[in-house]
């Protein structure tokens, strides 16, 4: 029995439609995160690219954001599928695109193009493909905020978080199996398969319920009459809060592959396996959390994810300084700490962000929330960096330097606790009354796995 109360809550189940937006998001996720992630990077690489190009390869989703402030009110006039299907549509054509573009790369250097253009080439195909995802993703979020009823979402948005972790894992073993085998056109060969995963992510939209008529013209550019309209305090209290998550966990994402190399001398199988640990930690806890934050809204399980990724931020910092002992067991609890704070914090805080745009301007809405996080999603990483050099030159070890930017974000980290306790949310239960079911229901789950006594 769950710790629930089945007639306090919402409805039982979701919409069974919703089932084909996560057979989107895993399909999605397996399109692009072959198309910009560890395969490309490594065909860029064998094009001789610098480090430098590879930080460009990473920053153009961030940057190509800002598309949004023009598309995402289009969305709302000229409707959410025509949208989606565009910019999907166009997304194929691109990465097609790169397939001979591969497949001739040995010949065009015995032609004499020099690597940097080839380089030149695929990075201008790369902003192209990323600004089209901008455009059909501009529909999906109000899209989904019509169809998916406020009471579910939480269960919905748990559920597409897994979908899209099972995305990512799918993207790692393709790649991992390909680069084993290593058949001739081993890079062509894999962005043909991104483009099948792009006719299969059509055909799932195909199937998502229809979304209402697009809005009048004069109702949107009503509504657009003003971004301050967008201002209320419930909108800009979620914004800032990611704005914070976003400052603390970028520097994460620049110092924990160094932590590894430059302070525990690992190799490179390590950094490969370790987010492994965490994308089965959020596949565990995800299914169980869904529900429970439909029950007691959005602010306790922020807070509970922040505790938890603050904690993280503080272990790493421990272990790059020495104060910790390095070794699986810490990484595996370092690891375990960060996919549950994330996989809580992504769920509670788009869940929030769908409640407070208001429906008129869902389009405008979402489009400024993407372009501000994603642009600060681009910046904050470079400012982490330049801070780590600074340290570095200026007398600190490696290991030191990243302690420090890991103790600095751990302090932000807590500040964000704080900043939730003053977060609007209408309804909203205590903590411990969230860490209370979701405990209760873990033991419901380990009762059912016991041997019955025959």
């Amino acid at each position: 029995m769950s710790a629930l109360n089945p007639e306090a809550g919402a409805p039982a189940v979701l919409p069974r439609a919703a089932w084909w937006a996560h057979a989107y998001n895993a399909i999605n996720t397996l399109c692009w995160g072959i198309v910009t992630g560890v395969p490309m990077q490594l065909f860029l690489k064998d094009l001789h690219a610098a480090g430098t190009v590879i930080g460009v390869l990473v920053a153009i989703p961030s940057f190509t954001q800002l598309l949004q402030l023009w598309v995402g009110p289009l969305a709302d006039r000229l409707g959410y599928r025509r949208f989606a299907l565009f910019g999907w549509a166009w997304r194929i054509a691109i990465v097609l695109a790169l397939v001979p573009l591969v497949l001739a790369r040995d010949w065009l250097v015995e032609q004499g193009v020099p690597p940097v253009a080839l380089v030149v080439a695929v990075l201008v195909l790369l902003v192209a493909f990323n600004a089209l995802r901008t455009v059909s993703n501009s529909a999906f979020l109000p899209w989904y905020s019509v169809i998916i009823p406020e009471p579910v979402r939480g269960r919905f948005l748990a559920r597409e978080n897994i979908a899209g972790t099972l995305g990512g894992m799918g993207v790692a073993l393709i790649s991992w199996a390909f680069f084993l085998w290593n058949p001739p056109g081993v890079y062509a060969l894999l962005f043909g398969i991104a483009a099948l995963f792009g006719v299969l992510a059509i055909a799932c939209v195909d199937r998502f319920p229809p979304p209402p008529p697009p809005l009048p013209r004069e109702q949107v550019e009503k509504a657009q009459v003003s971004w301050r309209t967008l201002m209320t305090r419930p909108f800009t209290a979620q914004l800032t809060l990611n704005l914070l998550w976003a400052l603390a966990m970028s520097a994460s994402g620049v110092c924990w592959v160094g932590v590894l190399r430059d302070v525990g001398h690992c190799d490179a199988s390590v950094p490969a396996i370790l987010p492994m640990v965490g994308a089965w930690t959020a596949l565990l806890l995800l299914p169980l959390v869904g529900r429970v934050v439909d029950h007691t809204g959005n602010r306790p399980a922020l807070g509970v994810a922040a505790i938890l990724a603050s904690t993280h931020l503080a272990l790493w910092a421990l272990l790059a300084w020495g104060l910790l002992p390095f070794g699986w067991p810490a990484l595996i609890l370092i690891q375990t700490f960060a996919a549950c704070g994330g996989a809580l914090f992504g769920l509670a805080s788009q869940r929030l962000l769908m409640s407070v745009v208001p429906a008129e301007q869902r389009g405008q809405g979402f489009a400024f929330h993407g372009v501000v996080c994603g642009v600060a999603g681009g910046l904050f990483p470079i400012a982490w960096g330049a801070l780590f050099d600074f340290l570095t030159v200026h007398g600190w070890t490696r290991g030191e330097g990243y302690a420090i930017l890991y103790g600095i974000t751990a302090v932000i980290g807590f500040g964000v606790v704080l900043l939730v306790r003053r977060l609007p949310d209408p309804g909203a239960h205590r903590m411990r009354d969230f860490l209370r079911i979701v405990i209760h229901d873990v033991r419901d789950v380990l009762a059912s796995l016991r041997p019955t006594r025959s």
